[in-house]
Order: C-alpha cells, then structure tokens, then sequence
C-alpha cells in the first residue's frame, strides 16, 4: 500500500524535528521509518477509527492522523508531537 504525506503535514513534522533536542531527533526519524512501514502494511488495523475513512495513531513520540484512500493508498493529513509520560 502506498503511503504519501500531505505538504502540510511534512511542514510540520519538519518543525517537531527541528524543534527537539538533537539528542531525540534519531527517535523522530526511526518513528517517522516505523510508521510508513506500518501504514503501508495495515494502516485499517493500527490506531483508533475517527469516523468515515480516517484515523488516528498514537506512535511515541508522534501522533498521526491518516486517511485510508480508495484504491488502498494512505495519506498522512496530520502529525504532532506527543507529550512524554512522566510514568514511563
């Protein structure tokens, strides 16, 4: 399955990595591998369902946000950094 990410999505997880620590940035760009390689694989059976054909992942330390395409492609819409867990 292919996997594309929106402009608008690039730019911002173009920011979170700039925006980290260099010493986080390898955790951003291994998540970054992980996730298009998920998605690509069963991007209908990871994360949470938020109506219609769109979902969302929580993949420490990011958050996406995808649509599963017709025709079986996913485009990410949406990425975030997600807060670290005190607890962990």
């Amino acid at each position: 399955m292919t996997v594309a990410w929106h402009e608008i999505a690039l730019d911002r997880l173009a920011d979170i990595y700039v925006a980290v620590p260099a010493a986080d940035r390898d955790g951003i760009v291994r998540c970054v591998d992980d996730t298009n390689a998920r998605l690509a694989v069963d991007a209908a059976f990871v994360g949470e369902s938020r109506g219609g054909n769109r979902r969302v992942w929580f993949n420490r330390p990011l958050m996406v946000v995808y649509d599963l395409l017709r025709g079986g492609g996913v485009k990410v819409v949406h990425v975030s950094l997600v807060p670290s867990d005190p607890d962990e």
